[in-house]
């Protein structure tokens, strides 16, 4: 049996981990609340809290069972801390989570305590383009804390579990992966058990029955809300390509030139340092970066795979891309950077072992300094702590404190559909909006039809871009009379409506900035 990697890295240089995920967390916005994908969860997280929270509205219906587990631990750590300590705690324990694992596979890659910094500060910043992949999301996961931060975390442990010889270990570690993001653990899985099958000595048959069963009981929760989806439509017929282009797109191209070079650049530099490390006679090196150039190379054969499907459409309706095997691309270049990282270790300390300190401590703050230094001057401290709907426009924010303030709590609005987060930030109601969307075929016609009565009941947008359709969807929004919009208002019962400029008021204006207007409806006119 080929022997593993000597252990380079003290169990104490963990706790590097710690001010890395705080780096990480200032460097990303902060601890974020109301950002992102926070527009479907936080007001699933307050009807969790509280059952009669907006019963009728239709994107908590929509987005209730959406990362149900996630959204069930944030839910608890809400009601023991409240919502600023809830979502504190959980961003903290997500990074460090993250960083931990990191500094496993740091560890497993044989990696010093100077590598382990070097690789942390290189994804707290996203230097050399680590931890960035082929499409919108990153290793880190985005800013806002969600899912697939802690299902990273898991992959890199189960992946360690993979360099470390523990096949029931790198199994069950996919089934938590499964656990907060079951696409994650999907893509995973199938790159997984390749991984497993071509390592020396294989599973036996009692570790894959073991390893798989741990795999399924850890998944478990998240597979009973996975059910409750199908049995309400996730598979129903209707979910296509072309929906698909209309609500994210962004998950499914390709976001650039950089985005495909990096990781290709990335799997050249794993491939040629394994096969350096084994014509040196370094069978164990030689056996951990051969395992992290074919994980990269899997998941480079997964990513042709959906470009090819979902620009030629090799099965119908696009299935195979709808897996969206590039959202695990990100893991390329942090595996890619482990390993140049383990060639400048091994280089250094064969030539200049007395330099490599220096060295390493001069390339962390060239990666460092940059990015602290550009924060800081965009932003100062403003960013190191609690940052409450960091991306939303002002004056939409402002319009929607305001009927937060003065609006009944059981009131429903018509609002622009392209501009996201009116519910988790007015805390009411709303017919519709294009970022709250449904999970496959639930509730996808409902969702098409409220859109298309809120724009006139044109044709949607189909512009291939997220942010073009929203713009798209406001300015057919913006053509509704004071007629259309009472009408409306009689329709899906809203008392209120939110006004872009130009747009006529159905009833009396109540409260208005330069780009916003909020104004009763007076159903009781024609």
């Amino acid at each position: 049996m080929t022997p593993m990697l000597p252990v380079r890295l003290s169990r104490a240089s963990a706790l590097l981990a710690l001010p890395f995920a705080l780096l990480a967390i200032w460097l990303s916005g902060g601890v974020q609340i109301g950002s992102g994908n926070h527009a479907g969860l936080l007001p699933v997280v307050q009807r969790l809290i509280d059952p009669g929270y907006l019963p009728d509205d239709f994107g908590v219906g929509l987005r209730l069972y959406h990362h149900r587990v996630f959204a069930e631990l944030l839910a608890a750590m809400v009601r023991m801390l409240g919502e600023a300590g809830g979502f504190a705690l959980l961003t903290v324990l997500g990074m460090s989570g993250l960083m931990l694992a990191l500094w496993r596979l740091a560890r497993a890659g044989g990696l010093d305590a100077r590598g382990y910094a070097l690789l942390a500060a290189l994804l707290s910043t996203s230097a050399l383009f680590v931890g960035r992949g082929l499409e919108v999301n990153d290793f880190l996961g985005n800013g806002p804390i969600m899912p697939p931060t802690f299902s990273h975390a898991a992959v890199l442990m189960s992946l360690v579990a993979v360099l470390e010889r523990r096949p029931v270990a790198a199994l069950a570690w996919c089934g938590i992966t499964g656990l907060f993001h079951l696409q994650i653990g999907a893509v995973w899985l199938c790159v997984l058990l390749p991984l497993l099958a071509l390592d020396r000595p294989r599973p036996t048959g009692r570790q894959w029955a073991l390893g798989l069963v741990l795999l399924v009981l850890g998944a478990l929760p998240a597979f009973s809300h996975l059910w409750r989806l199908a049995t309400e439509g996730l598979v129903a017929g209707g979910h296509t390509l072309d929906d698909v282009n209309f609500r994210m797109p962004h998950h499914f191209v390709l976001r650039g030139a950089r985005h495909a070079l990096w990781p290709l650049a990335y799997l050249i530099l794993l491939g040629v340092l394994a096969q350096r490390l084994r014509a040196a006679g370094e069978a164990a090196a030689a056996r951990v970066y051969g395992l992290l150039f074919a994980c990269c190379g899997l998941l480079g054969v997964f990513a042709l795979l959906h470009f090819a499907d979902y620009h030629f459409h090799l099965v119908p309706a696009g299935r195979l891309a709808r897996l969206q095997f590039i959202r695990l691309s990100p893991l390329v270049t942090v595996l890619g950077a482990t390993g140049l990282i383990f060639a400048v270790q091994r280089w250094l300390a064969g030539r200049r072992p007395q330099a490599a300190a220096a060295v390493f401590a001069a390339l962390a703050v060239l990666m460092l300094l940059p990015k602290i230094y550009g924060e800081w001057r965009a932003h100062g401290l403003d960013r190191a702590g609690i940052v409450w709907f960091g991306e939303a426009d002002p004056q939409w924010l402002d319009v929607c404190l305001w009927a937060r303030a003065h609006t009944p709590a059981e009131a429903r609005f018509l609002t622009p559909p392209g501009h996201s987060g009116f519910v988790s930030m007015a805390q009411r109601s709303t017919v519709a909006e294009h970022k709250v969307n449904p999970d496959g075929g639930r509730g996808l016609a409902q969702w098409y039809e409220r859109l298309r009565a809120l724009t006139g009941d044109q044709p949607l947008p189909r512009l291939n871009d997220f942010s073009r359709n929203s713009t798209a969807l406001d300015e057919a929004y913006a053509r509704n009379d004071a007629a259309r919009l009472r009408e409306l208002g009689r329709r899906y019962g809203a008392r209120y409506v939110i006004l872009l400029p130009g747009m006529p008021a159905p009833g009396l204006v109540r409260y208005g900035n330069p780009r916003f207007r909020l104004a009763e409806i007076d159903t009781s006119s024609p």
